[in-house]
């Protein structure tokens, strides 16, 4: 009888431990800050056609998208153990502030408001199978600009697979917000400058 419930604890605490472990979400150290390289480039963007545009403030839409977080699944997978934390809004608002900041100058007091509406942000990416990394990060951006009466609309996509080396474990998708963050400061930049 002793024997039967030693073995019925630890089939028991195995069968925990798997639903616990298929039912829980994965938070991977991902930076939410832009890259060292990013904010290199995003400075070289300052010119004298942005220092024309003036400081500007910064509104988003939805007003809680900067500090958005997804739960999702890796591209491949299936269920419940793939689930990970993306801080998809977090990582993409802080990314696209800091460029404009550097590039045209953000000053919260600013009459000079920039919106960004936010109509469709997403990420994908895969892990590697005996890999200490992602093996491949995508993220895409479709939004509406508003600025002083001036409108557009714009898509925004970046992906970085195996074949670009990484330097942290996350690197790969946040490599693709850095990219992205960079391509809105760009387009920003060209709207607000004709």
């Amino acid at each position: 009888m002793l024997y039967a419930n030693k073995y019925r604890f630890f089939f028991n605490l195995s069968f925990f431990s798997l639903l616990i472990f298929l039912s829980a979400c994965m938070s991977l150290p991902l930076n939410e800050r832009l890259s060292y390289q990013y904010e290199d480039m995003a400075a070289s963007l300052r010119s004298s056609k942005t220092s024309t545009i003036g400081q500007i403030s910064l509104k988003w839409m939805p007003p809680d998208f900067p500090s958005r977080v997804d739960v999702q699944g890796a591209s491949g997978f299936v269920g419940a153990a793939s689930r990970t934390s993306i801080p998809t809004g977090i990582a993409l608002s802080s990314r696209i502030k800091n460029v404009l900041d550097k590039a045209i100058g953000i000053n919260p007091g600013s009459s000079r408001l920039l919106t960004i509406t936010i109509i469709e942000a997403t990420n994908k990416f895969k892990y590697g199978y005996w890999s200490n990394e992602l093996t491949y990060g995508e993220c895409f951006l479709k939004a509406k600009f508003e600025f002083n009466g001036l409108t557009w609309e714009e898509e925004f996509i970046a992906k970085n697979d195996k074949s670009k080396s990484g330097g942290t474990y996350g690197y790969r998708l946040e490599n693709t917000w850095d990219e992205v963050a960079l391509q809105v400061g760009k387009s920003v930049i060209a709207h607000l400058s004709k």
